[in-house]
């Protein structure tokens, strides 16, 4: 009688456990693994290249593998499945998968980074940037925003370690100003899956639920979480 070589042995008997082994309830607490060029593309499948110059945004647009780099630096191990896939699919959705850095359609004054923060909060971030890197004194921003430093504050935050850190920033730094997000949020996120997000989008973005925000949430969702781990029923394509 002949025996699998042990190689092919371990390899029937990890396939056997895998398929033995129960399905997770979703549980957005769940902190997510190390991220990959391949789990940014499948959130945001056009970052997979990028054109010449679309729509006329010079340097704007970044791949995948690009906005990667950026992204690893403000996701580290405490990121939860449900913050992470709030911040990557509002990135995703807000700037066409990375093509954009400022807002065109439609267009707005100084509005931009990845979040497509409004002028407003533009000014603000830039004001905190500055106070962390010690230029506070150069950039100088006071607590009104006007035309005269809102280009030179968007400036501020265009590169990408900052604008691919504004969603996250503007989650974590804005309960304290008129319309920014609910300190409750990223708990929310963590704790309460698609409600979570939902309550994220309309009172701490303070934008309208559509059907694109949801399937983008669900493909970060899908792409963030363990195989084994089922979907949030939100996310179903049954009718």
């Amino acid at each position: 009688m002949q025996f699998p070589a042990p190689t092919v042995l371990c390899v029937l008997l990890a396939a056997l456990a895998t398929a033995a082994s129960p399905l997770l309830k979703f549980d957005s607490r769940l902190l997510i693994s190390s991220l990959t060029t391949e789990k940014i593309e499948a959130i945001a499948p056009k970052s997979a290249t990028c054109p010449p110059v679309p729509q006329g945004a010079v340097n704007e647009c970044r791949t995948a593998g690009q906005a990667l780099v950026a992204i690893d630096i403000h996701f580290g191990n405490w990121t939860s499945i449900g913050e992470g896939a709030a911040l990557l699919s509002t990135m995703a959705f807000e700037s066409d998968d990375f093509r954009f850095n400022r807002k065109k359609v439609p267009g707005r004054a100084v509005q931009g980074t990845r979040a497509m923060l409004t002028a407003k909060w533009v000014r603000i971030y830039a004001k905190y940037v500055s106070s962390v890197l010690g230029l506070s004194s150069r950039l100088g921003y006071g607590n009104e925003i006007d035309d005269s430093n809102g280009e030179a504050a968007l400036q501020a935050v265009w590169a990408d370690t900052y604008s691919f850190g504004a969603a996250g920033w503007y989650l974590l730094h804005t309960s304290e100003f008129n319309g920014g997000c609910p300190s409750e949020t990223r708990l929310q996120l963590n704790n309460e899956g698609w409600a979570g997000f939902e309550n994220y989008v309309t009172k701490c973005l303070r934008r309208p639920m559509d059907e694109k925000r949801k399937q983008k949430w669900c493909m970060a969702v899908m792409t963030l979480k363990p195989d084994n781990m089922v979907m949030p029923a939100e996310c179903s394509t049954k009718t």
